[in-house]
């Protein structure tokens, strides 16, 4: 599959929205062609160095979709653990996830050539995301792409905070009393098979009762995004895989769906929208900030 699409890519017979996206991607270095000079206000405002042994990699989905629920929050609870994190502003360009999965390895390439180059000039021997593509991206795309082993440790955020609660530089005080559900995104579960570390933070928190959807883990139902190929181009059937998702995080009787995926949480939103159910969607370190 990924070999037709990168023909398809080389013989320029990606559909138009692909090549769209690509293009916004190239021009602005994020997938959302916002101004990536903007990535300097989370800087100033939480006073972060651009060099560090931790990286704090924001994404594009992070910084520009809701970013005070999403990177500032984030930012918040490490600044509670006393954590030193660093950022690299708008010298930070997009992953490059969309792109791999597209089949446009050479725009992926570029992205990934730039954002080693940049990681390895801050110094950063750790860097964590808190977006699912990017850590994806960053740990096992990166390695195929530029077939060089990372010189630096990759963690998303769940582990990295789970982490600190073992090592007893963070914790939780204020009780949250919610019910919530956990929905495992693609890239974080079958693809990194990360399943524990979200579910332990979440448990974590005082007040809080986790139940689980009927499908999780391995077998979690997809929220719709499809790497951001089904939800661009097949929108229908996005909204169809969404609507099912979000049925069965009702079915559980939460009053919150959790999640560790911005763009999980865009199409779950939708979803929850479009079928008119009351499930606020959040990010994991929404939650956390909430407890602290």
């Amino acid at each position: 599959m990924r070999a037709m699409r990168c023909e398809l890519m080389s013989r320029g017979l990606a559909p138009q929205g692909i090549k769209t996206l690509d293009q916004d991607v190239h021009n602005s270095k994020n997938a959302f062609g916002g101004n990536i000079l903007d990535k300097k206000k989370i800087a100033e405002k939480f006073q972060l160095p651009s060099k560090g042994e931790v990286l704090y990699f924001a994404g594009c989905y992070p910084f520009f979709r809701d970013p005070e629920k999403r990177a500032e929050k984030t930012l918040l609870v490490l600044r509670n653990a006393k954590i030193n994190v660093s950022f690299l502003a708008e010298k930070e360009w997009c992953c490059g996830i969309l792109q791999y999965a597209n089949g446009n390895e050479e725009l992926c390439k570029e992205m990934a050539m730039h954002n080693l180059e940049v990681i390895k000039a801050s110094g950063a021997e750790i860097v964590i995301t808190s977006c699912s593509g990017c850590f994806h991206a960053l740990k096992h795309v990166y390695p195929r792409v530029v077939q060089e082993e990372p010189f630096f440790q990759v963690l998303h955020t769940s582990q990295y905070f789970s982490q600190l609660i073992e090592d007893k530089l963070l914790e939780f005080k204020h009780e949250v009393p919610l019910t919530v559900t956990y929905h495992d995104p693609c890239h974080l579960g079958r693809m990194c098979k990360i399943y524990d570390e979200p579910r332990k933070l979440i448990n974590h928190i005082p007040g809080i009762t986790l139940v689980e959807m009927a499908r999780i883990r391995e077998k979690a139902w997809c929220c719709g995004g499809g790497e951001g190929i089904v939800s661009l181009l097949y929108p229908k059937l996005a909204a169809g895989i969404g609507n099912e998702r979000i049925l069965e995080a009702q079915a559980t009787g939460a009053s919150s769906l959790v999640t560790a995926c911005p763009h999980c949480i865009a199409q779950l939103t939708f979803s929850a929208k479009r079928s008119k159910i009351q499930l606020p969607c959040m990010d994991i370190a929404e939650l956390l900030a909430s407890a602290l």
